[in-house]
């Protein structure tokens, strides 16, 4: 796709299913009490063990990151979608969420 398609395709919260939404790229700053919230919702498993192992292997990746910037990108085509996470200071890609 060009640049021009990409910008044009919808925000993801007015997307349909079955369309491709902007992707979306965010820097933020991995706080202590996120990953309580991650190993909380690890323990009451409130989506299943496919979920739960999603939330481990994010919260294992997220963990030397506590207190630094991480850019996470966000990718949708629905009903599939691909989170990537990258180290602002070294450009390194050292997770990946794909759906």
């Amino acid at each position: 796709m060009a640049f021009e398609e990409v910008a044009a395709l919808p925000k993801l919260s007015s997307e349909t299913p079955g369309s491709a939404a902007c992707p979306h790229a965010t820097e933020n700053i991995i706080k202590p009490d996120y990953l309580d919230f991650l190993r909380e919702q690890i323990r009451l498993e409130p989506r299943g063990l496919e979920w739960t192992a999603v939330l481990q292997a994010r919260l294992r990746a997220l963990e030397p990151f506590v207190d630094k910037k991480v850019i996470i990108a966000d990718f949708y085509h629905k009903p599939s979608s691909a989170a990537l996470y990258v180290d602002p200071e070294t450009g390194e890609l050292f997770h990946a969420e794909i759906d």
